[in-house]
């Protein structure tokens, strides 16, 4: 079967050469997407995860939910100034769909997370539990 030309082909003819790469790439930007709008509904919405994930402040609870998608962990644990590093001390939970979430009281905390606040995430897994900085990630 004869491949359709990509247009940007069509209308550049130094791109000819290179015609069937720039098609795979059409292509695998189709995959992807597929792949996207099948898991979170749209492009947008995808788009949108960071209201939802990392570190988000609730007005009406008066903390922090910390948000992170790791499918294929065993368990995340948040350690950083707030906590004096302890790497144990608060653990995430599953949610669903591979998300794990923490929530950080204000009350029992204070204001945790503010700017130049520092944080690390480490992560349990089949190859043990390593911290952020291990270069195994």
């Amino acid at each position: 079967m004869k491949q359709k030309t990509p247009g940007i082909v069509r209308t550049d003819p130094w791109l000819e050469p290179v015609a069937g790469e720039v098609s795979a790439r059409i292509q695998r930007y189709r995959d992807k997407l597929t792949v996207i709008e099948n898991h979170s509904g749209s492009l947008i919405k995808f788009a949108d995860a960071y209201k939802f994930l990392g570190i988000v402040y609730d007005a009406k609870l008066k903390g922090w939910y910390y948000r992170e998608w790791a499918p294929s962990a065993r368990g995340l644990y948040l350690s950083g100034d707030f906590n004096d590093w302890n790497p144990r001390s608060h653990p995430l939970h599953i949610v669903g769909s591979g998300i794990w979430e923490i929530f950080i009281d204000e009350e029992k905390y204070g204001k945790t997370f503010t700017h130049g606040s520092k944080i690390k995430v480490w992560v349990e897994g089949d190859n043990g539990f390593l911290p952020p900085d291990s270069g195994i990630y």
